[in-house]
């Protein structure tokens, strides 16, 4: 089952704190919240939806900052992202997407950060990337081809003006995350977002690491050199070719 976008929403502030209202609703949900600073940015501290604490996901951090956070099955309905920083500074940007059809135990992988406006981010077909994208000058962005935008804010009341911007697109062996515009001083981060895995065929065998797997077969070889052919699932739901198996 390929991930799907549940919900966006988007704000900026002034103050240490950022509160804002998101409504997750759905299977398998995972939210990410994606967050933008300008120049001298401080830290982010924390990030909250509904009371619960998010986990980071990663930083990019320079000049300019970029912070991802995810939450594993986050409360339905509408409730409330807060994001804390170290210090006001000069604003806080903010995203948050919910996404359903997410594995529940290894949400993501793959994060990327880089300089610039442009990042490569190792994924697979039926996963998701998400970008955030952060710089100095309060400029909008454009984003590359196959992105959807989902928010492109800019943050011009605390004396130094910075835009922050974020979108996703489907994922594939490895994914170019991209955007023109925006201003000086430019930082991106991206992630994976983690398809959940199906059932697998009958009789599969469960996945621990290092570990063989004998394969029982009744049935009859025609010649020397036959083998048995199969599937072992991974962690993250995905299905692998067996190395070798032997057979009995």
């Amino acid at each position: 089952m390929a991930v799907t976008v549940d919900a966006f929403a988007s704000a900026t502030g002034l103050n240490i704190t950022l509160t804002f209202s998101h409504t997750c609703s759905g299977t398998e949900r995972y939210l990410v919240v994606g967050v933008s600073r300008g120049l001298s940015p401080g830290t982010i501290t924390g990030v909250t939806y509904a009371g619960v604490a998010m986990t980071s996901i990663g930083t990019s951090a320079g000049a300019t900052l970029v912070h991802l956070w995810g939450l594993i099955a986050p409360a339905t309905g509408a409730n409330d992202v807060v994001v804390t920083a170290s210090a006001a500074g000069n604003g806080i940007v903010a995203g948050a997407i919910s996404y359903n059809g997410v594995d529940q135990t290894t949400p993501n992988s793959g994060f990327a950060a880089a300089g610039a406006l442009t990042v490569n981010v190792t994924s697979a077909v039926n996963d998701m990337v998400m970008d955030t994208v952060s710089s100095d000058g309060g400029s909008a962005y454009t984003p590359g081809a196959n992105q959807t935008e989902r928010w492109d804010v800019a943050q011009t009341g605390g004396g130094d003006s910075f835009s922050g911007a974020g979108s996703h697109e489907a994922g594939q062996a490895t994914v170019t995350m991209s955007w023109t515009g925006g201003g000086a001083s430019p930082r991106i981060g991206a992630v994976s977002v983690e398809a959940a895995g199906g059932a697998g065929p009958a009789g599969a065998v469960a996945y621990a690491p290092n570990r063989n797997i004998q394969i029982n077969y009744g049935g009859t070889f025609a010649g020397a050199g036959r083998g048995v052919f199969g599937r072992v699932r991974r962690p993250r739901g995905r299905w692998g070719s067996l190395r070798a198996a032997r057979v009995i």
